[in-house]
């Protein structure tokens, strides 16, 4: 599938509404972008085949139970899921077809993973967008399961997700119930594209960057800090009008964002640009 062909995918896919997205088909089509061999729906039946794979020794009386101490041996234990020997700078860690052949990769990709999994089990499964650290949860009759697919911990109490927070924040914040809510499907899949955004521009590869929030753009117009970032990045790229624009559009939906001032400059610059360029 070639590049266009794998932006019309991801397109049509998210053209519906939030709850009916497939995640999973829609992450492989943002991996499809850069590996014209991915076939998309060879690898989601291949994804929902593991999870057949754990059916398979579930009788179909299995209880709630039961079914999640299956999916905790099958994705752990059978097929070795986790963060263990996961490269963070390499974009392939969030591509669902790599982290397959894997086994490892980001957290968000493991996470989406196990949710897919859990969900083709029976359960009721989610992404949770903690910060810092995406993780999983069931649902079950007795609460709220959570799980950290990249580290493998299968139950995180609330006792150890407020310490997890206060380390990652250097003790700035508090756990608040928001933070445990479920993700929806547009959420992840913009997560997942300003991983790559940031990868992409700290390696410097200004192109694949802007694809990035290009994409989460489709999925979350209003968003001002990708706005700017888009802006920036179509500057870097000689795109001077696109990046007027978004830049503008920034400035007026964040007229008082901490780098307000660097922005007018920036916007300066380019209009100068075009003159010299006109």
């Amino acid at each position: 599938m070639n590049q266009p062909a794998a932006r019309a995918l991801f397109e049509r896919l998210i053209a519906v509404p939030d709850d009916e997205i497939d995640v999973v088909r829609a992450a492989l089509a943002i991996a499809a972008e850069e590996d014209a061999a991915l076939d998309v729906e060879a690898w989601a039946h291949r994804i929902d085949g593991l999870a057949f794979r754990g059916l398979a020794t579930v009788a179909t009386t299995a209880s709630e139970t039961e079914r999640l101490a299956r999916l905790y041996e099958l994705f752990f234990d059978e097929l070795g899921f986790s963060g263990r020997g996961a490269d963070l700078g390499d974009a392939d860690s969030s591509f669902l077809h790599k982290v397959v052949d894997r086994r490892t990769g980001l957290p968000i990709a493991l996470a989406v993973l196990f949710v897919r999994i859990g969900r083709r089990m029976g359960l009721s499964c989610a992404g949770v967008g903690f910060p810092g650290h995406f993780l999983a949860k069931v649902v079950t009759s007795e609460g709220e399961i959570f799980v950290d697919p990249f580290g493998a911990v299968r139950s995180l109490s609330l006792d150890e997700l407020s310490q997890r927070l206060a380390k990652a924040s250097h003790g700035r914040q508090k756990l608040d119930r928001w933070m445990l809510a479920a993700a929806t499907p547009r959420e992840i899949l913009a997560r997942m594209l300003r991983n790559l955004k940031n990868l992409y521009s700290r390696q410097r590869d200004f192109a694949r960057a802007f694809s990035a929030v290009d994409r989460v753009l489709l999925l979350q117009p209003d968003a001002p800090e990708d706005l700017r970032d888009r802006g920036l990045l179509c500057g870097s790229l000689g795109g001077t009008e696109a990046a007027q624009r978004d830049l503008a559009l920034y400035l007026e939906r964040a007229p008082q964002a901490p780098d307000a001032a660097h922005i007018r400059d920036r916007l300066q610059a380019l209009g100068s640009a075009r003159v010299l360029l006109n």
